[in-house]
């Protein structure tokens, strides 16, 4: 994956921005709906491989930050 960012980084425009989009992994609410209320009734666990996969990414991005090549700005 630090790879993939090195080549992002080589031609990526000086100012250009490197959006960093993955789905939510862990742990999806199930939930029950009626007119009165919105309850909770519990979680859904991923598959650990996707875990792992989403773990490595964050290794990634954090390994090509200290290396200079991307300023992180925000996170939502």
């Amino acid at each position: 994956m630090v790879h993939a960012l090195n080549e992002i980084h080589r031609v990526l425009i000086p100012n250009g921005t490197l959006i960093d989009l993955r789905p939510m992994l862990d742990r999806w609410p199930v939930e029950v709906t009626s007119n009165k209320e919105i309850l909770e009734a519990g979680r859904v666990t991923d598959l650990l491989e996707p875990l792992s996969d989403d773990k490595a990414a964050n290794q990634a991005v954090e390994e090509a930050q200290m290396r200079g090549w991307f300023l992180h700005e925000r996170v939502d």
